[in-house]
């Protein structure tokens, strides 16, 4: 040991620093390569490339929420689910928050009016741009339909979108609350739209030869309307479902034409004067819209409901007229221009879809019309006397007179009652009683003459 120590004290400072840093290569020798660092399996890389654009998003951010269809922006308010419902959270337009960090979210928002939610899952609509994070919901639901076009060429109209109304179902008025038998959709349709029973979700102009297209909130059966300016009117069966495009096939059906010309007794055309159309309706296939200017009447009779609709025009200069009516069982055209009485009926459904009719006015007389003469309790006439003569039991067109006055005579003549028809009368005189006299039904006799005379019980004391 002390050898060894000695030769190390000989080799002096310089030889102690060579063995402890070994030798130097000088400054001419090449140097030798590094060994590389193993590379990092991908799942370990600190900054994998498909989450750095992730990254540079993930924070709070504000949220805005859009319709996935059409874009447009929803003011709503839904909730975001993870794994723990009751960490669920409520999100509204502007909510601060970091959605990129919500892995597995789903989101559950209403739909409409009617309270019915949806759930999405939030990866399949989230994204970002420069204001925020975005929420692309499916929410809205389109309806298209191809409308062709017709030989006369393009048609303009409009187009609803129809749900039933939520909550109880609305009363309608008149005979329609319940129909008592099968209807056909477009029938369906348009009774459950004029009677309350379904509402209007969206609306568009339509136009043959073209696609129409409307778009509304919602899940479960809808109905498509399409209603044209020439009287055609379709409706289909759809099924809505948020952010989905829905194609639909509605049979478009024309409504009938009727025209002619209204002529006085001589041939000659009468202009400027009234016609009155009654169509008596199909309840099956509901044709009356709730735009139509037409008077209702309705009325059950041996079980059978009567349900009429009267439309009123004025003929032009030439006595001629056209009405575009509602598919009905039953047409009539009446006018009692210049105290005279013209009457047609089709005595049944049309045939085709037109018609075209002559109206000949004629004059109350010995062998056309009857008279009615009003008489007092004690048998003079009843002057002043105004009558509203109708006939009874007159299904389906409910024909009655406009209210007129006796003559000097007492008598009224009203042209188109004709001997055995049934007559109901309704008088007013300042002496009765009431607002007014209704004698019991008269049958128009051969003869065509009618007295109807006042009770002494139904005047208030003197004529």
């Amino acid at each position: 040991m002390p050898r060894l120590l000695n030769g190390l004290a000989g080799l002096g400072l310089a030889g102690v620093l060579f063995l402890v840093l070994g030798a130097r290569p000088g400054p001419s020798a090449d140097p030798a390569p590094a060994a590389a660092p193993a590379a990092l399996p991908p799942a370990a890389h600190p900054n994998p490339p498909d989450t750095v654009e992730r990254r540079a998003v993930s924070a709070a951010r504000p949220v805005r929420f859009e319709d996935r269809l059409s874009g447009a922006p929803l003011e709503l308010e839904l909730r975001l689910e993870g794994a723990d419902p009751g960490a669920a959270q409520t999100l509204r337009p502007g909510s601060l928050l970091d959605l990129g960090a919500q892995a597995g979210a789903r989101l559950r928002y209403p739909l409409g009016q009617d309270g019915a939610e949806h759930v999405a899952e939030l990866a399949a609509c989230l994204r970002a741009d420069e204001t925020g994070w975005v929420l692309s919901l499916p929410y809205s639901c389109r309806v298209e339909a191809e409308l062709p076009l017709a030989e006369s060429g393009p048609v303009a109209g409009r187009a609803l979108l129809l749900a039933d109304c939520a909550g109880p179902e609305r009363s309608a008025d008149g005979p329609f609350a319940d129909p008592g038998r099968g209807m056909s959709l477009a029938g369906e349709t348009l009774w459950r739209l004029r009677s309350g029973r379904s509402e209007v979700r969206a609306e568009a102009e339509a136009e043959r030869g073209s696609t129409v297209a409307l778009a509304a909130p919602g899940y479960g059966e809808a109905r498509l309307l399409v209603l044209l300016d020439d009287g055609s009117a379709g409706a289909a069966r759809v099924a809505l479902e948020p952010g989905a495009i829905v194609r639909a096939e509605p049979e478009l059906r024309a409504r009938p034409l009727l025209r002619g010309r209204l002529l006085d007794a001589d041939g000659a055309p009468v202009g400027g004067e009234f016609v009155v159309l009654t169509i008596s309706l199909d309840l099956g296939d509901y044709d009356l819209r709730p735009d139509d200017p037409h008077g209702l009447m309705a009325v059950r009779h041996d079980g059978i409901l009567h349900h009429s609709a009267k439309k009123s025009v004025r003929t032009a200069a030439d006595g001629s007229f056209a009405i575009r009516a509602p598919r009905g069982l039953d047409y009539a055209i009446s006018s009692q221009a210049r105290d005279c009485w013209a009457f047609w009926t089709s005595g049944g459904p049309l045939r085709g879809d037109s018609a075209e009719i002559e109206l000949r006015l004629e004059e109350a007389g010995p062998e056309r019309g009857t008279t009615l003469t009003v008489l007092g309790p004690d048998g003079a006439p009843l002057l002043g006397a105004e009558l509203l003569v109708a006939l009874a039991g007159d299904l389906p067109f409910f024909r009655q007179w406009p209210l007129r006055a006796v003559d000097a005579d007492g008598r009224l003549a009203v042209a188109g009652l004709e001997p055995g028809m049934l007559v109901a009368v309704s008088l007013r005189h300042p002496s009765l009683k009431g607002p007014r006299y209704v004698p019991p039904y008269l049958t128009v006799p051969e003869s065509r003459t009618v007295r109807v005379q006042v009770p002494a019980e139904a005047c208030g004391g003197g004529h």
